[in-house]
């Protein structure tokens, strides 16, 4: 059967902004045509599969969506008006009333689709065009954290100018990442609240924040890479600050781990898994040289387990061939028996 076909006019759009607005209609992810406008805002899209779809009208930064439902072959007409849009200016502060460091405003009205962000200048100051509508407002930074608004930005019949838009008080953690393993390339900071994760930014002299963080207890993990290391402590952030400043040490003990293997297989591909609850390595990877020996340095005082796993087994079938512990309050050399099971 023939496809249909959705045609109408869209009203609003500035005669000059007609040949750069555009009308594209959506069935899913696979299935979307665009159309641009005619004369008198005049548009349509032929050839369409019957069924539901989402209409999205675009002129400049003003966007708005509608829903329609097609029968197979049918010419169906569609005609949807922008809305009056309003100035709106003002400046983004923080809970101190003093401009805070974001990037752009995140303005989402439930009543609306899509969302619409605005830039916001280094001295906190914004400008945009919305239409009336209530606003919930997020002000986003380049570290990836957003800070909610106290209040909604409610925009109703007319411009608006010297508007404040008060972001809610979030804590942040600071430090510097010390004594890092060699060969490091590039490091990385996250701190976690549960399942929720919250990414840092690390400088090149080894400073680091990460910013937008609610009260609470935080784990903060510190990784370098290509080597694997990790470094990890504990904070809590009390309700209103202040903000917490820890150092992270990737080696920051001076106690060797060392150890052979007996019953070891010099065919075989060895790694020694060491974790450490509170320590600086945590599920740090050890090779075993072709003598069956393997050594880890620069650990603090703790109790550690090991676990010891043949790299050459088929994948999913990595079972431990030694699983232990050890309290670690001075240098150690191990003899860890093996298990193999062929």
């Amino acid at each position: 059967s023939p496809g249909a076909t959705l045609a109408g006019r869209i009203e609003g759009v500035a005669p000059a902004a007609m040949a750069e607005a555009s009308v594209t209609v959506y069935q899913g992810d696979l299935h979307r045509k665009s159309s641009g406008l005619g004369a008198a805002g005049r548009y349509r899209v032929a050839g369409l599969a019957a069924g539901s779809w989402e209409v999205t009208v675009q002129s400049g930064d003003k966007e708005m969506s509608a829903d329609v439902t097609l029968a197979a072959g049918e010419d169906q007409t569609l005609d949807l008006t922008f809305p009056t849009y309003r100035q709106v200016s003002g400046r983004v502060l923080g809970p101190d009333a003093a401009p805070i460091d974001v990037e752009r405003l995140e303005l989402n009205d439930p009543a609306a689709r899509g969302k619409k962000f605005v830039t916001v200048g280094s001295d906190g100051a914004f400008s945009a065009e919305l239409p009336d509508g209530t606003y919930a407002v997020q002000g986003v930074a380049e570290h990836r954290f957003s800070l909610q608004a106290t209040a909604p930005l409610v925009v109703e019949g007319a411009p608006l100018a010297g508007v404040e838009i008060r972001l809610d008080a979030r804590s942040a953690i600071t430090g510097r990442l010390l004594a890092l393993p060699p060969g490091v390339s590039e490091l990385a900071v996250s701190a976690y609240q549960g399942r929720f994760g919250q990414q840092g930014r690390v400088e090149a002299d080894g400073r680091y924040e990460i910013r937008g963080l609610q009260p609470g207890d935080w784990q903060v993990t510190a990784y370098a890479m290509p080597t694997g290391d990790r470094a990890f402590a504990s904070v809590t952030l009390p309700a209103g600050g202040p903000d917490a400043n820890l150092d992270l040490a990737f080696r920051s003990g001076g106690l060797t781990l060392s150890g052979s293997l007996a019953g070891f297989d010099p065919v075989s591909r060895y790694t020694v898994i060491v974790t450490g609850a509170g320590a600086a390595y945590t599920d740090h990877l050890v090779d075993v040289d072709a003598g069956g020996r393997f050594n880890l340095s620069g650990l603090t005082p703790g109790h550690y387990t090991l676990e010891v796993r043949d790299d050459g087994l088929p994948l999913g079938v990595h079972w431990p061939l030694y699983e232990g512990e050890v309290d670690l309050q001075a240098d150690s050399d191990l003899v860890l028996p093996l298990s193999h099971v062929r």
